[in-house]
């Protein structure tokens, strides 16, 4: 399969023609590398398959697991973490298409540590919002397996600082899923000093003490139960001021 560039989000590694599948399955091979914004490392991969299966996935350095049976996905936490730049390869055995014939779609998404009232929780993370005052809106989203989402949100405004986030989650096909809970911390993830307020899918988060260019912050969105495999979107609106 080659090498995918992993980002924050959920990456697509490629199709397999079940045409081109033994009895017994094939492997499908590949590296994936780390180049989520800023370096921040992954502390864990879920694979996933759709219209097939599969059995096993190695992980270099993180070991074997099972995928399983019922949503076709697999999940290895990586100790060591996965730094900025690192690749790892990945064995997955025993693909096999279902009853439609079509092409297996493989995917891949990264998982991040955060630490949450002194407890660390495995998030997921929507792909990176880059925004400034003449761009300052962006809909995002991700395959989420976590009850708790990430958003990376950067700065890249020539002069202005970042001062407040509003933002309006979505469940489209997880409808039993509410957010429970807002938080922000700085990019080395500790607790960044800020009022937030949020009611029914929406929130706020002002004052920020103020991100100028470059600078960026993590908003992590909460939602129960777990998603375990549905999508979720995040619109973003940043304020900006001198």
């Amino acid at each position: 399969m080659g090498e995918t560039d992993v980002k924050s989000g959920t990456t697509k590694i490629g199709e397999v023609d079940p045409a081109a599948i033994s009895t017994a399955g094939p492997d499908a091979a590949g590296k994936v590398c780390n180049k989520v914004a800023a370096g921040v490392s992954i502390d864990g991969l879920t694979f996933s398959i759709k219209n097939g299966s599969a059995a096993t996935l190695e992980i270099e350095g993180a070991g074997t697991t099972t995928f399983n049976s019922s949503d076709h996905t697999a999940h290895v936490d990586l100790n060591p973490v996965q730094g900025g730049n690192v690749c790892r390869g990945y064995r997955i055995k025993g693909l096999l298409g279902d009853a439609r014939g079509d092409n297996l779609i493989l995917s891949v998404t990264p998982s991040f540590v955060q630490a949450v009232n002194a407890v660390d929780v495995e998030c997921n993370a929507l792909p990176t919002y880059e925004l400034d005052s003449l761009s300052d809106q962006a809909r995002k989203g991700v395959v989420a397996y976590h009850a708790d989402v990430l958003a990376f949100v950067h700065n890249v405004d020539d002069s202005m600082k970042l001062k407040a986030i509003k933002g309006t989650v979505s469940t489209a096909n997880a409808s039993t899923a509410t957010l429970t809970d807002v938080r922000i911390f700085t990019s080395g993830g500790g607790t960044m000093p800020a009022s937030i307020s949020f009611k029914g899918a929406t929130f706020t988060i002002s004052p920020i003490s103020g991100l100028a260019n470059g600078e960026w912050c993590r908003v992590l969105m909460r939602c129960e139960p777990a998603l375990q495999g549905k999508r979720f979107q995040a619109s973003l609106t940043a304020e900006f001021a001198p």
